[in-house]
């Protein structure tokens, strides 16, 4: 629902397509249960519940298999950044708003202000720390691939590429140039 009700669509636009959105879904999902499962008249394998339910189990046996050899790697960087999520988020966003006052202070991103600021730190004090996952995650990656000179780099690449997506999200979401319509 972020997207049709944030501040780049005016409201009424807004709780229309959100409107829609859910009508669309409730009705495509109640054909489903409906004709497939309660009247057994179409085949199973063609519902939208069946669907997801094999792509999830499918998309997790294909992540389990391909995290297997380093799966201490990734298990270890994933409690690194739930521990400084845990502690940005004991600390209220004052990582987050640090940062972005650092970043203002030199010039990069717009404004922030008012009660986009806490938002703002928060969303990246929530955000940042997943570059070190992304980052285990591309470095194995390219191992697998037998690009093991480009692992290093992949590393720093990846982690710091992720943390400008953020910080480029953190001003393009709650700047004070946003576009208006």
């Amino acid at each position: 629902m972020f997207f049709v009700d944030n501040k780049f669509l005016p409201d009424q636009i807004g709780a229309r397509i959100r409107n829609l959105l859910l009508l669309c879904s409730a009705l495509y999902v109640s054909y489903n249960v409906l004709l497939i499962y309660i009247l057994k008249k179409e085949n199973e394998h063609s519902g939208i519940i069946y669907k997801i339910a094999a792509s999830i189990k499918h998309t997790a046996v294909n992540s389990h298999a391909f995290i297997q050899p380093f799966q201490k790697e990734f298990i270890t960087s994933l409690i690194i950044a739930a521990v400084i999520m845990i502690i940005s988020f004991i600390l209220v966003g004052m990582p987050g708003g640090l940062i972005i006052a650092g970043l203002q202070k030199i010039g990069i991103g717009d404004s922030i202000e008012g009660d986009n600021t806490w938002q703002a730190a928060l969303y990246l004090s929530f955000f940042w720390p997943l570059c070190f996952p992304v980052a285990v995650l591309t470095k194995n990656y390219l191992i697998h691939q037998g690009y093991v000179g480009y692992a290093l780099t992949g590393l720093c690449l990846s982690g710091f590429a992720w943390i400008m997506l953020v910080v480029g999200s953190v001003f393009l979401l709650f700047g004070s140039r946003s576009p208006r319509f």
